[in-house]
């Protein structure tokens, strides 16, 4: 239906009015920046939220952020073990075969793919890590499909531990606060808070 003016006849006649602000369906100026955030924060109802990993200089500024939250959020950083990830890997027998093997692949358009400098994979082709082995299996079944044999799926690189964010809310806090907050914490950590996975 053609649109109308809040003050046409064609409105009137619909009885329709303008919303009031802050109503659903309102649509108050806002930056772009601050809209997402709250579009963001409106679907998801976790009153914990966790980002990461993040490397020492991300960590670093949320512990300084941490120190000056409003009453009812509180934000710090764990650390915990690094989850099991699998590498499809092609071997190589040297650095030349793996450079060959490099432009064959991306000229298949393969991507995301690197040469092993060291290691025990050294001059192995990485095809991609992957947290799940299913993910990997995927990947493995593309490869092999665009006609290139002899991959492998294998452990993929871990780290001792990795160092997550956490920002939770509490009844003094406000909605506009925790929706400040959350807007900040993904600012500082560079990746999308998501709800906690842990208590």
């Amino acid at each position: 239906p053609a649109e109308a003016g809040a003050g046409s006849p064609a409105a009137a006649s619909a009885g329709t009015v303008p919303a009031p602000a802050g109503a659903p369906g309102a649509s108050p100026t806002a930056s772009p920046a601050s809209a997402a955030a709250v579009a963001a924060a409106a679907g998801l109802k976790a009153q914990c939220l966790e980002a990461g990993p993040l490397d020492e200089a991300r960590a670093e500024r949320v512990r300084q952020w941490a120190r000056g939250l409003r009453p009812g959020l509180q934000a710090g950083l764990e650390r915990r073990p690094e989850t099991p990830s699998f590498m499809v890997y092609l071997p190589s027998p040297s650095a030349a075969e793996a450079q060959r093997r490099l432009a064959q692949l991306r000229q298949a358009g393969v991507a995301d793919i690197y040469a092993i400098p060291d290691g025990a994979l050294r001059n192995a082709i990485s095809l991609g890590i992957f947290s799940a082995q299913e993910g990997a299996r995927t990947r493995l079944d593309e490869i092999t499909a665009r006609g290139f044999s002899g991959a492998r799926i294998g452990p993929g690189p871990t780290r001792p531990e990795r160092t997550m964010a956490r920002l939770t809310r509490s009844a003094p806090a406000t909605e506009a606060a925790w929706i400040e907050a959350r807007a900040r914490l993904q600012e500082l950590a560079g990746i999308d808070p998501v709800a906690c996975v842990t208590p």
